[in-house]
């Protein structure tokens, strides 16, 4: 996995909440932000009503809950934003809606989230701001950091970098729940040994639900040999690809968010089946051969390792690790 993509989270008082990701390189982010003010004469605007910082991105999450000035600035920003770099539609949307609430009386609270890398069951959270959250003037992955307090490059505020590093343990799932009586729990409830025990199960669900996948795929290639290495990861057609305008864009740094590529047409005679298996492999890269083997030896391991389910302190049932739905949890 790699660094996090710079995200805010935002809330409305009593109602909606959300998690806004903005895909591509923060040093790209940075750049676009300022270039997209100035081409729609917004620099006074800003400077009157948001904190000043350098770059311009950081000091626009500084106040919450936002004005409702900043809301419609912010809402011309990121249509403009939105409509260059053709961001999700769904994410344009739930963001666009929350500025237009704010513009309109609701409190509306937001965060810049900081940096961090999320890698090998870690979360590692990189020094920074804690007024607004820009990344420390230090070098990454050391061992520690100075407790001495240091000005922020960005905003000027006061901090200690160590204060504000962090690494803790990153879990696929998100919430504990009884099969019996449904009660939810938080994992920090649980021992360091229930929470392997908790992992354990986690990958054993997960690989038995990519078996199933990996036997669709299997089927699927019978039906259509021709479609093996067709359907793939569009960043990886695209890294393969031979087109020179495709290799120029990616010389000079574009993210393959903003590079446009065609999508693999699918046969008009396909049934569902065909389709949702296309889709998948257009999700994910794996040599069938070499995964299918890892995936049964790997379950065959596990079933023969696994020890016993922590149960409820409440009711006594099973519990399992589960997803929450919200991005927030």
């Amino acid at each position: 996995m790699a660094d996090t993509s710079p995200c805010v989270s935002w809330s409305i008082d009593g109602g909606d909440r959300g998690l806004i990701a903005l895909y591509g390189s923060m040093s790209r982010l940075l750049q676009d932000v300022d270039r997209m003010v100035e081409r729609l004469q917004l620099e006074e605007a800003f400077q009157q009503h948001f904190q000043t910082t350098t770059p311009r991105w950081f000091g626009l999450w500084i106040e919450s809950p936002l004005t409702a000035q900043q809301c419609d600035l912010l809402t011309r920003l990121f249509v403009e934003f939105f409509t260059e770099k053709q961001q999700s539609q769904e994410d344009v949307q739930a963001i666009l809606n929350a500025f237009e609430q704010g513009s309109n009386g609701a409190i509306l609270n937001v965060e810049l989230i900081p940096t961090s890398h999320v890698d090998l069951g870690w979360i590692t959270t990189f020094v920074h701001c804690p007024r607004c959250k820009a990344e420390g003037p230090f070098e990454r992955w050391k061992k520690s950091y100075p407790s001495k307090l240091i000005n922020c490059p960005v905003c000027g505020q006061s901090y200690s970098p160590a204060a504000t590093y962090h690494r803790e343990r990153y879990y696929e799932f998100n919430v504990i729940l009884c099969e019996g009586c449904s009660t939810t729990y938080p994992i920090a409830r649980f021992s360091e040994s229930e929470r392997e025990r908790f992992e354990e199960a986690w990958l054993v669900n997960e690989l038995m639900i990519e078996h199933s996948w990996l036997v669709r795929v299997e089927a699927f290639y019978k039906c259509h040999p021709d479609s093996r290495g067709r359907f793939k990861p569009q960043v990886l057609r695209m890294l393969e690809s031979d087109d020179p305008e495709i290799q120029r864009q990616l010389m000079e740094g574009l993210s393959f968010n903003e590079i446009p590529f065609p999508v693999e047409e699918k046969p008009s005679d396909w049934t569902a089946e065909d389709r949702e298996v296309a889709d998948f492999l257009e999700q994910n890269a794996f040599q069938l051969e070499g995964r299918m083997k890892f995936v049964r030896e790997t379950l065959d391991r596990l079933s023969k390792e696994r020890r016993p389910a922590v149960l409820c302190p409440d009711c006594g049932g099973t519990l399992h690790p589960k997803r929450h739905a919200d991005p927030l949890a």
